[in-house]
């Protein structure tokens, strides 16, 4: 089925820009993307493989393979805030 109002692109699109630079993994593929297309369109293939991403999470019914490392940054980065 088509997105025929443009709704989920549009959430898709703000995704993959709001979601790269705190995802690791998301990081290096729109690095990769963005040195080989426009700014857009490298966001355009993010949104596609984060979609891509949701349908075998869903499917499989499993979390997202990354969120470790998610997981491992942020408390890294809490802990030199907060001095320990």
């Amino acid at each position: 089925m088509k997105d025929m109002d443009g709704r989920l692109t549009w959430i898709m699109m703000n995704g993959a820009m709001v979601t790269h630079p705190h995802d690791r993994h998301l990081r290096e593929l729109h690095e990769r993307y963005n040195k080989r297309h426009i700014s857009l369109v490298a966001r355009s293939h993010l949104a596609i493989k984060m979609s891509t991403h949701i349908y075998h999470m869903m499917s499989k019914r499993e979390l997202y393979k990354f969120h470790e490392d998610m997981c491992k940054d942020k408390m890294s980065k809490l802990n030199t805030l907060s001095g320990n």
